[in-house]
């Protein structure tokens, strides 16, 4: 059974509650079928541009992706999961680094997909090597962190409200509701994010 402290409702996962976040499918290739507004501002991209696509399109020469990938694979178990890591824009391909919290999303008992909420940390700098996961830091791979605030990037709970920029609520995709996704939008896009990694000097779409 699922610790309930560890997984997140579905219908937080997509809500806009103004912090910048992807869900994704925890099927692999693990697909990003919502992305918030304030994570398309973030890295100066617009939401429909992310969808469909892996999170390789915010990963440049400096993403550990073996540290990612980690921390996806022991979220599909059930347990939240805290990394800092460098990420590229990819309009002008600086680098941004990010401390990301990983959350297991739960449907009916079975993790379905993960939540990633992102914070840009403007202080790279520090003692504890990066591109690690804080849990492997600070004792051990799967070690829950504290819950942060409601509203926080360590809560899977925010403030649930519409659009930043419109107010409106924003329109749950057709994956998160149980019905068929767009070819181009999963399938297609999917899969060129894959070829395209293959051949580039960053590691994205």
């Amino acid at each position: 059974a699922l610790d309930h402290a560890d997984w997140v409702p579905k219908k937080i996962a997509v809500a806009e509650d103004g912090r910048a976040k992807a869900v994704l499918s925890a099927a692999k290739p693990n697909l990003v079928l919502f992305a918030s507004d304030a994570l398309a501002s973030l890295y100066r991209l617009d939401s429909d541009a992310i969808v469909g696509r892996t999170l390789r399109l915010l990963c440049g020469p400096k993403t550990d992706l073996p540290a990612l990938t980690l921390a996806l694979e022991t979220a599909r178990e059930g347990r939240t999961q805290n990394l800092e890591l460098w990420t590229c824009k990819p309009g002008d391909a600086s680098d941004l680094f990010v401390h990301l919290t990983v959350f297991p999303v739960a449907e009916k008992g079975a993790i379905t997909n993960f939540m990633v909420v992102f914070r840009e940390d403007l202080q790279a700098g520090r003692a504890e090597p990066v591109n690690k996961p804080l849990a492997v830091l600070r004792g051990g791979l799967g070690q829950r962190s504290p819950t942060g605030s409601l509203g926080s990037v360590g809560s899977p709970y925010g403030s649930v409200g519409g659009s930043p920029r419109t107010g409106a609520p924003r329109t749950v995709p057709p994956e998160l509701q149980g019905a068929k996704s767009s070819p181009r939008t999963v399938a297609q896009r999917g899969a060129e994010d894959e070829a395209g990694a293959g051949g580039s000097t960053r590691t994205e779409a």
